[in-house]
């Protein structure tokens, strides 16, 4: 009997690793050569999503698309790019339908003043600026003849959660042992790489909020008082961390001939100010073992962009502080704590192309 079930066992456990070769074979990027294939990006898709009540729509999909170079929008050639768009899931907006996202809305703008100005969206959904520096080493020399005057980051709130790379980050490994090759070729690795990613952004409080049923927006239980009183201890060495990568990221758009753009990020729906009060959302996310509140993060996402803007200064790079200078309507123009609906989109297009038409 023990005989059997032993043969069972390993007559399964083969005929699994079986099926799991070929699904690597056929799926995974082993015998393709190095190119946009072997990125961890969606590359030359057309994807139409339903979006299941996540927000007031026009209709239930939206259409997704990027193309062979993993880009989205619309733009003659990979020569002819304005501006380049780099962030994570804020600039990739992924629910957003092609042509409602806030560059479709700037490069219009442009175009209704008869100025061809095209402006292409190459973010990330989870990326950091640890996944954006790898993006000029790993992802830009791969689009063939790439040439962009401006490269606008719409950064800070995933850099605000970490304090080092993500498994959203890794796009390709150069260091050829067999533990990277894996990872840089299989497809299984990938399944992995989503799952713990979206287990990460879960316990921060960064993944799309996706349900069957809208979650309706209210001030009710909203607080006056930040739980912490030692803001600056705990982010003194992000701080100076984040300043490094900022640093470089002007050093390497500065080497394909672009001029950095730095735009601060909003994720307005963590605060508000009601009746001359700050208030904010009773919980956010626990920070390095410190339980966080709206107002604790709007004290502490301002220190990072205090950073931003004194490297834009020193760097001679173009600073716009959005975060603290827009306006939203906060229950109509997120679908979360930091994700855009359409009309936030919109607000966001509108007003990029306000402070930056000069430039063209």
């Amino acid at each position: 009997m023990l005989n059997k079930i032993i043969k069972i066992f390993f007559y399964n456990f083969f005929l699994l690793m079986f099926l799991l070769m070929c699904f690597e074979i056929f799926f995974g990027n082993w015998f393709k050569e190095e190119s946009i294939q072997n990125l961890n990006i969606i590359y030359n898709r057309k994807i139409n999503y339903n979006l299941r009540g996540i927000y007031e729509w026009n209709d239930d999909k939206i259409v997704y698309s990027r193309d062979k170079w993993g880009l989205r929008g619309n733009y003659p050639s990979t020569n002819r790019i304005n501006i380049l768009t780099v962030g994570g899931s804020t600039t990739d907006q992924h629910y957003i339908s092609d042509g409602y996202t806030f560059q479709d809305i700037m490069q219009k703008r442009f175009f209704n003043n008869n100025k061809e100005v095209f402006i292409v969206n190459a973010g990330i959904d989870g990326q950091s600026t640890y996944g954006h520096i790898l993006n000029f080493r790993d992802w830009f020399p791969k689009i063939s003849g790439l040439k962009v005057d401006y490269v606008l980051f719409y950064i800070g709130i995933n850099d605000f959660y970490i304090e080092d790379k993500n498994l959203y980050d890794d796009l390709i490994l150069k260091d050829k042992n067999l533990k990277n090759l894996i990872k840089s070729k299989s497809v299984l690795y990938d399944l992995y790489r989503l799952t713990q990613g979206l287990i990460s952004a879960n316990a921060y409080g960064l993944n799309h909020n996706l349900s069957n049923e809208r979650n309706e927006f209210s001030f009710s239980n909203w607080i006056s008082m930040p739980y912490l009183n030692n803001h600056f201890d705990l982010m003194d060495d992000k701080l100076k961390s984040y300043e490094i990568r900022l640093n470089i990221l002007c050093d390497e758009t500065y080497k394909i001939g672009a001029k950095p753009i730095f735009v601060s990020q909003s994720s307005r729906r963590t605060y508000d100010y009601l009746n001359g009060k700050i208030i904010g959302i009773p919980f956010l996310a626990n920070l390095d073992g410190n339980k966080i509140n709206g107002l604790d993060y709007r004290v502490m996402i301002k220190m990072m962009n205090t950073s931003l803007k004194k490297v834009s200064n020193d760097r001679d790079a173009i600073f716009i502080d959005l975060e603290n200078e827009l306006e939203f309507d906060l229950k109509n123009d997120f679908y979360d704590n930091s994700h855009n609906t359409p009309s936030g989109s919109k607000k966001i297009g509108n007003y990029l192309y306000e402070k930056i038409k000069d430039l063209f």
